[in-house]
């Protein structure tokens, strides 16, 4: 039974929570973090989205500058770039934050990608 429930929360947070935070960003993580008892999962979600932010910058910083201007940079590098934003984070995130994450929210790759898709959009 529980781990229909797991599943069935996972799904919801999954088609409904990820979408919203890259409408609402930081504003929505903070009022899930109000809605949240674990302090663990707020620490772990917290913890993610920071993570997730200081990653884009670090690769804008060391590799998306740089091509931009050199005028190469381009849907492949765009996606790249991405791609190196989201190794970041989640080689930087603590295990057991990144499997609280997994257990609560669902596929840990996808909630990060939407955290830095997010971001990427509010920093245009």
């Amino acid at each position: 039974m529980n781990e229909i429930v797991i599943t069935i929360i996972g799904a919801v947070v999954t088609a409904v929570v990820l979408p919203l935070i890259a409408l609402g960003g930081k504003a929505l993580l903070n009022y899930i973090n109000t809605k949240i008892k674990d302090e663990k999962l707020k620490t772990a979600l917290t913890q993610a989205v920071e993570l997730a932010e200081k990653s884009v910058d670090m690769i804008a910083q060391t590799y998306v500058d740089e091509l931009k201007k050199k005028g190469e940079f381009d849907a492949n590098t765009q996606t790249a770039a991405l791609n190196y934003a989201l190794e970041n984070a989640k080689n930087l995130i603590a295990p057991e934050a990144a499997t609280l994450i997994a257990a609560n929210v669902g596929n840990l790759d996808d909630y990060l990608k939407t955290i830095i898709e997010s971001y990427i959009k509010t920093n245009k």
